[in-house]
């Protein structure tokens, strides 16, 4: 028995010392290192470095008007994270800041004008790293909607003053376009965003923003955001008016964006800031190349 049991545990040992001697030794996979994520502070130092040397400053009138849709996106996502809210706050900015005489044209300067939604659409505004893009090009046609029906947004029998805005009939309005463009049905987007918060923007826009000096100081001192996204939103802004090219503006956006989403930045600042290029990339392209102002 006892012979026995040692031939079994000699065979035993035979088979595991083959085994693992016929067993290939394992290779380490070499680790590729990440690449580093840029500084919060690099960051806002890239943004300055990317300004144009030289520029023919853009018109006051066109500067105002883009740096509304911006501020109305920022806005709009510093205040609920919402990346829907965002869209109906840039347009409802732009909507209302665009209703000041233009210095050349007066009140009516769009009487006879019509754009093609699907030229809108199919711009080539975008930028397809940035995954809020798509707020932009809602922006566009929102705006689009506005310029080609305008009797639907103002109340009966008015002329194109922002007082007289039928905030109802836009409210009602944003879903529609919403979904039509951006797919599910327009329940999806008031799932988002409620009648009365987009009710609610006028207000914020005419009596509690001016209050602060501007929408980036109202989003800072309400701690909505913090000091990069201030600073960030700020150079942004002030970049905007050396351009009078619209591809030379895209570019500059497009290579911030990029440099934003490598930067060691937090989700949410990424977040907003993204939407609000977006929507000034968009807002710039429709308003400097589609309506020429």
């Amino acid at each position: 028995m006892k012979k026995t049991l040692s031939l079994s545990l000699v065979t035993l040992l035979i088979v595991v010392a083959i085994f693992s001697c016929s067993k290939k030794t394992d290779v380490a996979t070499p680790k590729i290192a990440a690449a580093p994520k840029i500084s919060q502070d690099d960051f806002l130092k890239y943004m300055v470095a990317k300004q144009p040397s030289k520029y023919v400053k853009m018109s006051a009138y066109a500067w105002h008007i883009i740096k509304e849709d911006l501020e109305g996106g920022g806005v709009g996502m510093g205040m609920t994270g919402n990346p829907a809210f965002g869209f109906a706050m840039a347009g409802l900015f732009s909507y209302m800041a665009d209703f000041p005489p233009h210095p050349a044209k007066g009140a009516n300067r769009y009487a006879g004008l019509t754009i093609d939604p699907n030229g809108v659409k199919n711009s080539n505004f975008g930028n397809s790293n940035n995954q809020f893009d798509y707020i932009g090009n809602l922006h566009n046609l929102m705006l689009t909607e506005f310029i080609n029906n305008p009797s639907v947004y103002l109340l009966p029998g008015s002329t194109s003053d922002a007082s007289n805005i039928d905030y109802n009939s836009v409210a009602d309005h944003m879903g529609s376009i919403y979904s039509q463009y951006q797919g599910g049905s327009p329940s999806d987007f008031y799932a988002q965003v409620s009648v009365p918060s987009i009710l609610e923007i006028p207000n914020i826009f005419y009596n509690t923003i001016p209050g602060y000096g501007s929408a980036e100081e109202y989003l800072l001192q309400t701690n909505k955001i913090d000091e990069f996204v201030y600073t960030a939103l700020n150079n942004y802004i002030s970049t905007l008016v050396m351009f009078t090219n619209y591809n030379d503006f895209h570019d500059y956006s497009v290579s911030v964006e990029t440099a934003l989403i490598s930067s060691n930045a937090s989700e949410s600042d990424k977040k907003l800031l993204l939407t609000s290029f977006a929507v000034a990339r968009y807002s710039a392209g429709f308003w400097l190349t589609i309506v020429k102002i």
